[in-house]
């Protein structure tokens, strides 16, 4: 699982001024560099920035980063795939099967990583760390947002910024979903404050499968 995911840095150059910066987490599919992601992570870097494979962070750091390339987007089902030139990857085997209700599971990424300087094609990667969440699945869902449908999961915990795109997967190691959005919910109760309960939004394998399906990438 820990070589499977990675943070999907971006760059941007105007004039001699380069800036850098992640926008989210992606995981591998297939050990050719096939790779998966929110598409809403790829459409929120600034306009004109390229996305780029910086490596397994923090564990290893490629001395020049990698250009990704599109295969297939989906803004409707918010899924990206792409591809990065790479060999004998570790990569996520994606489930068949939903998660039952009650499931433990876990959510993973990359949040609120601090970015503090880009020279010479090096990014600094001192404050990326990898992150771990263990959670469950409190109830199924569909949910319209933005115009992009998730049809999967909610979980008890939600995940943190950088973190969407990121996979969600068991106690077997397989992928269950994508890490996607925060749902906030109100609870009333008589004669008591109203209580504000945040919970994660997964996309579910079914949606994942229709796309990689679409997209002709072979897993």
């Amino acid at each position: 699982v820990s070589s499977a995911f990675f943070p999907i840095f971006w760059e941007h150059r105007i004039g001699n001024r380069m800036s850098v910066g992640i926008s989210g987490t992606g995981f591998f599919i297939s050990s050719t560099g096939y790779f998966i992601t929110a598409e809403h992570v790829i459409n929120g870097i600034p306009k004109g920035a390229q996305i780029i494979y910086g490596g397994n962070i923090p564990d290893s750091v490629l001395p020049q980063p990698l250009t990704m390339q599109e295969i297939f987007r989906d803004a409707e089902s918010d899924i990206f795939i792409g591809q990065i030139n790479i060999q004998n990857q570790p990569y996520f085997t994606i489930s068949e099967q939903c998660p039952r209700i009650g499931t433990s599971i876990c959510l993973c990424g990359y949040p609120l990583a601090q970015m503090s300087g880009h020279q010479d094609g090096i990014i600094d990667v001192n404050a990326v760390r990898k992150y771990y969440q263990p959670t469950f699945v409190i109830d199924y869902i569909t949910s319209v947002n933005e115009g992009r449908t998730h049809d999967g999961f909610m979980t008890q915990h939600t995940s943190l910024n950088g973190m969407s795109g990121g996979p969600v997967f068991g106690i077997d190691g397989q992928a269950l979903g994508m890490d996607v959005a925060t749902f906030g919910r109100r609870i009333l109760i008589p004669d008591s404050p109203q209580i504000i309960v945040n919970n994660g939004i997964v996309q579910g394998v079914g949606r994942l499968r229709q796309a990689i399906k679409r997209s002709g990438v072979r897993i």
